[in-house]
């Protein structure tokens, strides 16, 4: 009786698919080949097609979220063939060992086709023979895993270069959306992402529902669906795809690495991500929007935060505050809409919305006529204060190396000092990210109010009368709080 043969076919992702890889067909036509020249017969083939098989943290588990395997081991269990044909033991990542166990238990052997082993009939697969393969798949895995590590450090010295050096795109996975590498560099590594035309026009959209017209992101969520226009990933689009996509510093021109750290808890098996200082450049891309653009998208995404504006936004949803210093609430009575104190204590501030508008518009209209005489500061910009001190620490930092390598300094000594300097870079390189995101801020907020300036005199019929999440998007952009007394004197504070 010929022996039966499992084809299993997987990669880690859709990009390893490609045909310049080792791709799903090359492993099947491997296998195939292997069958006919030993005279075996093919019983099925497995494929997983861009499935990650490292985050499992049992066999069970990963039986769950990949069916392949699944019924891989249930026809194994059944006894339908006798050998299982992997292109190389990374086939099955970090499951290896566990599916070697399980697969031995049934008495089916496996065939590497990187390293081949002596098959033998099934009832000569005794447990001495078992047990030598089993030692061959130790000896692999640890060397696996040392190769996987120095991927790591080769990936973790080299990432940084290639965003401040080359000034490229990290290239983890597909391009950004609304990008693509130019059909003729499609396997150049190096090559700079293109724009894709009909999807930086959606993006663009997308923005403007946003920014200019105030609307949510589930409400462009839904509207992208409804249109029947396909998300990044080819399928529906959720209020998470939005954010994440115009949170993006790269279509402001900036490529970036290292935005989030991940911490994995080995007891818990679990893994989290917290927020690191990334490694950023001005890249060598065309951007979408200018970084300005960019500022005001985190700003108002910021802002939102706090209360996600929606179908019942007013004109000053999350401007109006109390003198005591908290936001006023909106309220529907029987009388009409009011704006109410969201402390609830009485005798704070309580008025009629249109009220609220009758004193507001003509105050707004007063100070954009006298915009000479308004107290706007000019931006504070320490960046050049804070350049000098990140460059002096890189400085302090290299004369400690220098003075390890020249034996002047023990290792102990070198980790306290190196961990004091580090922490005091990244303290300062937070800083520094933080003031030129305000100094941003501040001169986008100065640009419309001259912007708005200019037309004062339809200023009162587009508050009353233009759509209201498209006016309270607009007067974000430019006031910070509007402070009402609960004697109803009204004063405006701009960013």
């Amino acid at each position: 009786m010929s022996l039966r043969v499992a084809i299993w076919s997987a990669v880690s992702s859709k990009a390893q698919a490609a045909l310049d890889k080792t791709s799903l067909q090359d492993q099947v036509r491997h296998g195939t080949q292997v069958i006919k020249d030993n005279g075996w017969k093919l019983y099925d083939k497995y494929i997983v097609p861009g499935e990650s098989r490292t985050a499992f943290i049992s066999l069970s588990h990963a039986e769950e979220k990949i069916s392949e395997l699944h019924r891989l081991l249930e026809d194994a269990s059944k006894h339908r063939f006798d050998i299982v044909f992997i292109y190389d033991l990374n086939r099955f990542r970090n499951l290896m060992l566990q599916v070697f166990e399980v697969l031995t238990d049934y008495n089916i052997q496996f065939y590497n086709y990187d390293a081949p082993q002596t098959i033998y009939p099934p009832e000569e697969y005794t447990p001495e023979r078992k047990n030598a393969n089993r030692l061959t798949i130790k000896l692999s895995d640890i060397i696996s895993g040392q190769e996987t590590n120095t991927l790591k450090k080769q990936f973790r010295d080299k990432m940084p270069a290639r965003i401040t050096e080359k000034k490229l795109h990290a290239g983890l996975g597909l391009p950004p959306y609304a990008y693509r590498k130019p059909p003729q560099l499609h396997h150049d590594r190096n090559a700079v992402l293109e724009i894709v035309p009909e999807e930086a026009n959606v993006l663009i959209q997308i923005k403007d529902w946003f920014l200019t017209e105030g609307l949510s992101l589930t409400e462009i969520a839904k509207r992208l669906n409804a249109a029947n226009i396909p998300s990044p990933r080819g399928k529906n689009w959720w209020f998470s795809i939005v954010r994440y996509l115009l949170a993006n510093p790269f279509y402001a021109g900036t490529v970036h690495f290292g935005t989030t750290k991940r911490n994995l808890d080995k007891r818990k098996r679990t893994v989290t991500r917290t927020r690191s200082t990334p490694v950023t450049a001005q890249g060598l891309h065309k951007p979408i929007w200018d970084d300005s653009t960019h500022q005001r998208i985190l700003s108002e995404l910021q802002r939102r935060a706090k209360a996600q504006p929606g179908t019942s936004t007013r004109p000053l949803t999350r401007l109006l505050h109390c003198e005591c210093g908290a936001v006023l609430w909106a309220q529907i009575t029987p009388e009409g809409k009011y704006w109410r104190c969201s402390t609830l204590k009485k005798g704070h501030t309580y008025i009629n919305d249109k009220k609220a508008l009758a004193l507001f518009i003509p105050q707004l209209t007063h100070d954009l006529t006298h915009i000479q005489d308004l107290p706007l500061d000019p931006p504070d910009d320490k960046r050049p204060q804070y350049l000098e001190q990140l460059a002096d620490l890189k400085s302090k930092k290299k004369r400690w190396m220098d003075a390890y390598e020249g034996k002047a300094i023990e290792m102990d000594e070198l980790q306290k000092r190196m961990a004091d300097i580090n922490a005091r870079l990244e303290h300062t390189s937070n800083l520094l990210a933080d003031l030129q995101t305000a100094t941003t801020r501040k001169t986008t907020a100065r640009q419309a109010l001259q912007t708005l300036a200019q037309t004062v005199h339809i200023l009162p019929s587009y508050i009353q009368t233009a759509e209201p999440t498209r006016v309270n998007a607009t007067l974000h952009q430019f006031i910070k709080a509007i402070h009402l007394t609960k004697t109803h004197t009204l004063t405006i504070e701009y960013k």
